[in-house]
């Protein structure tokens, strides 16, 4: 996980790990080669190497919002001008601004604009947690826990499958 903010960017890179993560915590399990490995990971109480990255894309926002880290990347987040824009169900309430982008490997594809992805989509689908109110361990855990509840949905359709 060794500078997994930066390198963690290339899906290339990250799709040959989880591969290998995937053979690995079957073999860890006894688990045959073609065994479905998120109820391996639910198990564990291991996140899969996609959702680790995404979680530390997650925390550097809170992080920058927060003023944690160091002077240049602090503020480098700004919240959507809830005065410009409109919204009467609060959907953007503690979303960040979008980047505009004209590139893909230093546009779409930096860790500036991942990390504005995650946080959007977690603070959209889960309104209720209000993760800018809380404390970092507690968002850290609690975004933790909804990725591993994906892995409990994903082996419960497995095993449907199978029967």
């Amino acid at each position: 996980m060794y500078s997994s903010l930066i390198w963690g960017q290339n899906n290339r890179v990250v799709t040959k790990l989880q591969i290998l993560q995937n053979k690995a915590i079957r073999i860890i399990n006894f688990q045959q080669r073609r065994a479905h490995a998120s109820p391996l990971y639910r198990d564990c109480k291991i996140l899969k190497l996609y959702d680790n990255i995404s979680l530390q894309n997650f925390l550097f926002a809170y992080d920058s919002l927060n003023t944690r880290l160091p002077s240049t990347l602090n503020r480098l987040f700004t919240f959507v001008d809830t005065d410009r824009v409109h919204n009467t169900r609060t959907e953007i309430l503690f979303q960040l601004n979008r980047l505009q982008t004209r590139t893909v490997l230093y546009g779409s594809n930096s860790i500036k604009s991942k990390s504005i992805d995650i946080w959007n989509y977690f603070n959209l689908h889960f309104k209720e947690k209000q993760f800018y109110l809380k404390s970092r361990s507690v968002c850290k855990k609690t975004v933790t826990k909804i990725m591993m509840d994906k892995y409990e949905e994903a082996g419960r359709i497995n095993v449907e499958i199978r029967l």
